[in-house]
């Protein structure tokens, strides 16, 4: 099972406590967040896998936030925010969308973030905000190692609600016999791990992402 964090790079002081949690997590950085450089760099000495968390146009008019990738941009437009969002996170080896409901169903703008992705020699989860992405078939015909979230942790903070999450994703686990996991650095999430982390251990064996990406042939 790979965990991965997203929204990394804006809560220093609680961002850093995940890595104190001793689990193999993975950590994806806002291009634009004001810690992202820091803590990137923080994560990668410490021996975790960074990735880039891309903010792309999502279908319900949410802010992704700054230099967000959205369905009215031409193609040089789209392939320079790219390799400029790539380029902000040190040590970074894959990414994934921020929101991205939206622009993960245009498949000649995500074909155009794949190469310059793949370009950089990175590999690429699909978030799966949407069920009509196209992203694993774009990374599929540009054998861009791939992987993708099977499992949102942590949708609802209730802290009762939580335990009931991770109990479901213990047996969507068993189900699946690997699985990617989408979190984020919130309070309630980081209490949820250091709290379960014994049981966390005990039921699965956590992995980097890196694990679990594959070229589909």
């Amino acid at each position: 099972m790979a965990f991965i964090i997203d929204d990394m790079g804006q809560r220093p002081r609680l961002e850093r406590k995940f890595f104190d949690l001793d689990l193999p997590l993975t950590f994806s950085f806002l291009p634009g967040a004001p810690f992202t450089t820091r803590l990137a760099r923080e994560a990668h000495a410490r021996g975790f896998t960074v990735m880039v968390h891309l903010p792309m146009e999502a279908e319900n008019g949410q802010n992704p936030g700054p230099g967000a990738l959205t369905v009215t941009m031409g193609e040089n437009e789209i392939r320079e925010r790219t390799r400029k969002m790539l380029a902000l996170v040190p040590y970074a080896e894959g990414a994934n969308q921020h929101m991205g409901s939206l622009f993960s169903q245009d498949p000649l703008r995500m074909l155009w973030v794949m190469q310059e992705i793949k370009k950089k020699g990175f590999f690429f989860v699909d978030s799966r905000t949407t069920p009509a992405t196209v992203a694993p078939f774009v990374a599929e015909s540009l054998k861009i190692p791939f992987a993708e979230r099977h499992f949102f942790l942590d949708n609802v903070l209730d802290y009762a609600r939580l335990e009931r999450s991770l109990n479901r994703m213990f047996e969507e686990a068993r189900r699946r016999g690997k699985l990617v996991v989408i979190a984020h650095p919130h309070p309630q999430t980081l209490r949820l791990l250091r709290e379960h982390r014994k049981e966390i251990l005990q039921q699965v064996k956590p992995v980097s992402i890196k694990t679990l990406v594959e070229v589909r042939p």
